[in-house]
């Protein structure tokens, strides 16, 4: 059953609210009639109290009395009726998704636990995910659980805190591979690892530490790896200035794995076809489905960033990325 949409609740409210003007407008225009009576005899006429009239009706306002009953009580049989469906099938949706979810995650086995589902926590699960991992989030935010939820459909979470025993139970704890703590508080980190630690004694367990004053703690809790995001920030950029091409081999590798890539070395041959031309004239990406990485020429100079005027030569080992069907279409060619 589907959650209401925003126009459905939108006539909920505005429902009764348009039939309580209509009726107390209606009072006041044939009775003649104050607002505030005309208001209270709409309300004891809607709610069907019995109280009696407020006054002596005209002709008029008794016709118009038994129209607001019947437009009125239609009104509210409907909010009542659509509000009750909209609860129980929230409270239904959520009840089934929870049953679902948990003999799913008792079916796992060396899945991976992500505590925490902020920034840092959605960062590891969406690269766990990239690597087919199976993974099961633990997040004490249930508003961040719904729209987490609904952004990534199929992904596994368990409520709570990930410092419980049996949150981490419920999230499969004693049959997984490794869990990441990726709580913005170092204590509630090491409370998880602790109890993590204690109660699987051969997991693998990654932290965060903020402070990094606290890796030591981490470890004697239990902790198998702490990564400080600002360390960890902080060597990356400098990796990156000082040895970019080990960053692009790695950001390569990485892309393959992905994408179903294989990369590899081809050596151009004296006679082949494509000596003595371009990048951009052979086409490698668009004719070929190939992704020129870096070439090394025959005297061992290393070309690391081909641009579309890099010439390529005889004897050229070109280290290239592409699918092992158009790799080897191209390797027939050469």
């Amino acid at each position: 059953m589907k959650s209401p949409s925003v126009l459905t609740l939108l006539r909920l409210v505005l429902l009764p609210a348009l039939v309580l003007l209509a009726g107390t407008v209606g009072y006041m225009l044939l009775e003649g009639w104050s607002w505030l009576d005309a208001t209270y005899m709409t309300v004891i006429t809607l709610s069907t109290v019995g109280f009696g009239e407020v006054q002596d009706l005209t002709r008029e306002g008794r016709i118009f009395t038994a129209i607001l009953i019947l437009s009125g009580v239609g009104a509210i049989s409907y909010v009542f009726t659509v509000g009750t469906q909209a609860i129980v099938a929230g409270q239904l949706s959520g009840a089934w998704r929870s049953t679902r979810n948990r003999r799913r995650i008792n079916r796992m086995r060396d899945h991976f636990i992500v505590a925490g589902y902020g920034r840092v926590g959605s960062f590891v699960t969406n690269l766990l995910l990239e690597q087919k991992q199976a993974v099961v989030v633990i997040e004490i935010d249930t508003e961040r659980i719904t729209e987490a939820e609904t952004e990534a459909g199929d992904l596994l979470f368990v409520a709570g805190s990930a410092d419980h025993e049996e949150v981490l139970r419920q999230a499969g704890i004693d049959r997984a591979a490794g869990i990441c703590f990726c709580l913005s508080n170092d204590a509630d980190n090491l409370l998880g690892v602790l109890t993590a630690r204690t109660l699987n004694s051969d997991i693998f367990i990654a932290t965060r530490a903020e402070n990094v004053a606290n890796e030591a703690k981490m470890k004697f809790a239990g902790a198998n790896d702490v990564v400080s995001p600002t360390s960890a920030a902080g060597y990356a950029m400098a990796f990156r200035l000082t040895q970019p091409s080990e960053v692009k081999a790695m950001e390569w590798m990485r892309v393959s794995s992905q994408e179903g890539y294989v990369i590899e070395v081809v050596q151009l041959g004296d006679s082949s076809q494509f000596a003595h031309r371009t990048v951009k004239d052979i086409q490698f990406r668009t004719l070929h489905g190939l992704r020129v990485l870096q070439v090394m020429h025959e005297d061992r100079t290393l070309v690391p960033d081909v641009a579309a005027d890099t010439v390529i030569l005889p004897g050229d080992n070109i280290l290239v990325m592409a699918t092992r069907e158009d790799l080897a279409k191209f390797c027939a060619e050469v």
